[in-house]
């Protein structure tokens, strides 16, 4: 489940983590660090299907209605 809290607070300890390096290395690290913050909460959002979709003997049609958490 995607968690804003999560997320926030782990950009604020890399903020915090880089208070005590120099400038380059801070932003290269922040950088990393949030694109690892960003990708773990997508690996765990959870995509629900609701509705929407058909399949008449052949392909399945349809729109995919769905809730994201």
């Amino acid at each position: 489940m995607l968690s804003e809290t999560r997320l926030k607070n782990a950009i604020i300890a890399t903020k915090e983590n880089n208070e005590t390096i120099d400038s380059d290395a801070a932003w290269e690290r922040f950088a990393l660090k949030l694109a690892q913050a960003i990708i773990f909460e997508i690996k765990n959002a959870s995509i629900t299907y609701t509705s929407g979709l058909t399949n008449g003997g052949g392909a399945v049609v349809g729109t995919f209605n769905n809730t994201i958490s």
